[in-house]
């Protein structure tokens, strides 16, 4: 099957191979599908290329293919890595009033704003997520403690639009 093809090129890092495969599943009339889509977005927001993510987007939607809660939240994930909060939020957002924010995607931005010391962003979303019955993970909430002790509940070093400027954080960008 080729996405297991895809999957395991991807696992090896050989991107260019994973999009050769891809494009054949499309010569030889097999319809990709989200998944398919999905592992790649996946991979490449990982790698914080932007270009392909987007690339691979537009052949989602192009396939008439929506992307979802799942592929939204490794836009989210690059966004965020690269400290682009604004787009992250608004991408979250998005979620929210699409009625699909899952703990997966709430969990990853609490990480983000953690990892990137902004505490009061997480604490809030943390707060949220509690108030909401949202699934806190293991792991995210130590990555929230740790910043909260280390920084303060309030301690926001880091705004939105200081990392889009290219000021601290975004985790040496």
């Amino acid at each position: 099957d080729y996405n297991s093809v895809i999957k395991a090129l991807l696992k090896e890092k050989r991107f260019d191979r994973a999009e050769f495969w891809m494009d054949q599943m499309t010569k030889e009339w097999c319809q990709p599908s989200k998944y398919s889509f999905d592992l790649l977005i996946h991979a490449y927001a990982g790698r914080q290329d932007e270009e392909k993510v987007g690339y691979w987007l537009q052949k989602m939607l192009h396939s008439e293919i929506r992307p979802d809660a799942y592929t939204k939240t490794h836009i989210i994930y690059m966004y965020g890595r690269s400290g682009r909060f604004d787009e992250a939020e608004k991408l979250m957002q998005e979620l929210k009033n699409e009625g699909e924010a899952n703990d997966f995607a709430y969990n990853t931005l609490v990480k983000l704003y953690a990892d990137h010391q902004m505490t009061k962003s997480a604490y809030t979303l943390v707060t949220q997520m509690r108030q909401a019955g949202i699934n806190i993970w293991e792991g995210t909430y130590m990555s929230f403690l740790v910043a909260v002790a280390l920084y303060g509940k309030d301690g926001d070093t880091h705004s939105s639009q200081s990392d889009k400027r290219g000021g601290k954080g975004g985790g040496g960008a």
